[in-house]
């Protein structure tokens, strides 16, 4: 029986490929006399804009297997990070090129699974892959306008283009009969209203890679030899200052242009200068009026485009934005998996022995000291301070915390966050893998960390120290 409850969730990884594992107890075994045409068309075709699928059938328990090489959950790419509006666009293409292919193989997006951890990313184009699961049954207008809402959440409220085209597009889809195709003529007004703003692309170079050979999204390296600092947000306060200027400076000349024109108009027929017959009277009157309309016109823009960055402050004031920081995600870990008891860093006991490693020497905790991460990389030494936690690490510059320039080392590679006063790490889908003391990790999985420990990223070796 189908059901709006989401699927229970693993991840497996093998020598070649990284898979989301997606399941339902007996669903084969209950159709396994009348499947689903749905299925067979999910199994059998490669759709655009869909995870790539294959399934497998243990004990009577169906799993879905959806391969997630090289790419990235929205929820985590986006944990930190806001939508401009370029990446708005490419996720609302994507929504609306999906239900196309859908339509192509005579399915419905009612299986499409519409959350940010269900969506991945591939984070060279931020082109966006869906989830289709066959038990999974939802009203698809309904789902769609909930993701709307959820992405006019994410908007950067400082990119004048994606606060625009995301209000439009969340107060379309607060109509029943919404038709997803408008939304494209949306995309093309609010370029046409607001030029683009210039974005610095990513640098880029050319290396050799130790990865497997199916996965053509990760080949490009990203470098960077220090840590990217995070800059700091602009305020939001003034916001609506900015919005619409250049209608209210179009609207200011509209009407110095009709004061100018009266003014002569009546200069001339008082003094009785340059003589005009009705015709021509009737045409420069005709023009003052035009002149006058273009101005309301603007005007009248230039009050639109300040009441709606009103009322998205005020439904942000409504829908708080969820702080930054620590993200709980609470539908990667089974409820049957318990943590390790760990104590806190401030209470490990002092230890007078040393770990020797190249050039630097780890002590265990001492009072005084954060924990940090020490290794080399291209021969140089590095340290990780771990004293701000999130902290992700990977080799695209401007996606992750720490960049490690590595061809093994995938764009977004690790994720290490403090709980309950302890260090944990996290793989985040990598090609290579993370190890810790030599073990692989498992995916999207927590794993202690203490001093001590040596943490492999790719085939960077870093030792967690204090």
């Amino acid at each position: 029986m189908k059901t709006d409850s989401l699927p229970q969730k693993s991840f497996e990884r093998n020598m070649n490929h990284n898979y989301m594992i997606l399941n339902q107890p007996n669903f084969f075994h209950e159709q396994e006399e009348e499947q689903d045409y749905r299925v067979r068309m999910l199994l059998d075709n490669k759709i655009e804009g869909l995870l790539p699928v294959s399934d497998r059938t243990v004990n009577g328990e169906s799993k879905y297997y959806y391969e997630i090489n090289s790419l990235q959950s929205m929820d985590r790419v986006y944990a930190k990070e806001e939508l401009d509006y370029q990446q708005l666009c490419t996720l609302l293409q994507g929504c609306i090129h999906l239900y196309d292919s859908l339509e192509e193989y005579l399915l419905d997006g009612s299986q499409v699974i519409l959350k940010p951890e269900y969506i991945y990313l591939n984070m060279d184009s931020m082109e966006p892959y869906f989830v289709y699961f066959p038990e999974y049954e939802s009203n698809a207008r309904d789902s769609f306008a909930s993701f709307i809402e959820e992405l006019l959440r994410k908007v950067d409220h400082t990119d004048e283009q994606a606060v625009m085209l995301a209000y439009q597009v969340y107060r379309y889809t607060r109509n029943t009969n919404y038709v997803l195709r408008e939304i494209t003529q949306m995309m093309e007004q609010t370029k046409e209203d607001i030029p683009p703003q210039q974005q610095m692309p990513y640098e880029s170079e050319d290396s050799y890679r130790q990865e497997a050979h199916y996965d053509d999204w990760d080949s490009i390296s990203y470098t960077s030899s220090s840590p990217v600092e995070e800059q700091e947000e602009p305020k939001a306060e003034n916001d609506t200052a900015n919005i619409g200027k250049k209608d209210l400076k179009k609207a200011v000349m509209c009407f110095i242009l009709t004061g100018i024109a009266a003014v002569l108009l009546a200069g001339c027929k008082v003094a009785g200068l340059y003589p005009l017959d009705e015709k021509q009277i009737l045409y420069l009157y005709g023009a003052v009026s035009m002149s006058v309309m273009a101005g309301v016109i603007f005007l009248a823009c230039y009050f639109k485009k300040k009441n709606r960055m009103k009322e998205i402050q005020e439904l942000q004031e409504d829908r708080p934005l969820e702080k930054h920081g620590l993200v709980e995600y609470p539908s990667y870990y089974p409820e049957e998996r318990a943590f390790e008891e760990v104590h806190s860093w401030e209470k490990e006991p002092v230890v007078q022995q040393q770990y020797a490693y190249g050039d630097t020497i780890c002590l265990q905790q001492l009072p005084d000291r954060e924990p940090y991460l020490s290794g080399r990389v291209n021969g140089e030494d590095i340290t990780i301070r771990l004293d701000n936690l999130p902290l992700t690490i990977g080799k695209m510059t401007g996606r992750v915390d720490y960049v490690i320039s590595d061809s093994t080392v995938s764009k977004i590679h690790a994720r290490i966050e403090e709980r309950n006063g302890a260090i944990y790490v996290e793989d985040l889908n990598s090609t290579n893998g993370t190890l810790r003391n030599g073990s692989m990790i498992g995916m999207n999985e927590p794993v202690l960390l203490q001093v001590g420990d040596e943490l492999t990223i790719g085939r960077v070796n870093l030792r967690v120290c204090a």
